[in-house]
């Protein structure tokens, strides 16, 4: 199966009806919209996010810049945090099955970051 992620829902849709026409079936994984279409026998899934799902931050010890030593920051563990937890959840669930991941989100750094 090949996953392709876009950067929204309505690029996800776009995408599968472009690529397969109106021969394009949509399944809820954790409530998240995933559309599912064959080329050629094979099978493929488009997702969309909402923009980030994850921010990073500092660890709380780092939250007062004032009483930190800023060498301290330059190798302090980032903490990853997840925003949109279902669309996570779906994106863990349907990759697993993926033999192939084609990022679909926009071409510019913000597309890039997502």
């Amino acid at each position: 199966m090949k996953l392709i992620i876009s950067e929204k829902e309505i690029a996800a849709r776009r995408i599968a009806h472009i690529l397969a026409g109106n021969n394009v079936d949509q399944e809820k994984v954790y409530g998240v919209p995933v559309h599912h279409f064959k080329i050629d026998s094979e099978d493929y899934r488009v997702i969309g996010l909402k923009g980030h799902i994850m921010k990073v931050d500092y660890p709380k010890e780092y939250a007062n810049w004032f009483k930190v030593d800023p060498i301290e920051l330059i190798d302090a563990k980032i903490e990853k945090i997840p925003i949109q937890k279902k669309i996570i959840q779906a994106l863990n669930k349907i990759s697993s099955d993926a033999d192939e991941i084609i990022i679909a989100t926009d071409y510019d750094r913000e597309g890039e970051l997502i």
